[in-house]
């Protein structure tokens, strides 16, 4: 709640009203003594389908709450910037590693430095993350991956 109040820019009394005057069509779990509150629209079933992102650095996804670790393991948390300041690489919701891009004339060349061992899979999905990512620019892709 703390974190909705501060990137609302509502105090806190106001900010709890949010949730409290909408929670007949929201789901809510306590962990840790935080309530933390859902659209009941979400996959709840505890499954992820192998979801790659590679993020921006200062992402809506880490910025926005001051305890990342949910997405961030402490041991990672100085690789990352605390998980804002460098652009990240997220595997089904973890930080798993950082991206840095280079632009050239006809491409943009993306260099992946993960924290994991990636599978064949994931390696796959970087890939066609970075060809979107540069298909956006309106250039070619290049990946280069950082040994693990």
């Amino acid at each position: 709640m703390q974190d909705f109040a501060w990137w609302s820019g509502l105090n806190l009394t106001d900010a709890k009203k949010g949730p409290e005057l909408n929670k007949q069509a929201l789901i809510h779990e306590t962990i840790n003594a935080e309530t933390y509150w859902f659209s009941p629209n979400i996959n709840s079933d505890g499954k992820y389908g192998n979801e790659i992102h590679l993020l921006p650095a200062f992402d809506e996804y880490a910025v926005s709450y001051k305890n990342r670790s949910f997405s961030l393991k402490p041991e990672y948390s100085a690789l990352t910037g605390h998980g804002i300041a460098k652009p990240t690489l997220v595997i089904n919701g973890q930080v798993a590693g950082t991206w840095k891009r280079a632009d050239k004339k006809d491409k943009v060349l993306i260099e992946v430095d993960p924290f994991i061992k990636l599978s064949k899979l994931a390696t796959q999905k970087i890939l066609t993350e970075a060809k979107n990512y540069a298909k956006f620019l309106g250039k070619k892709s290049e990946v280069k991956f950082v040994a693990v």
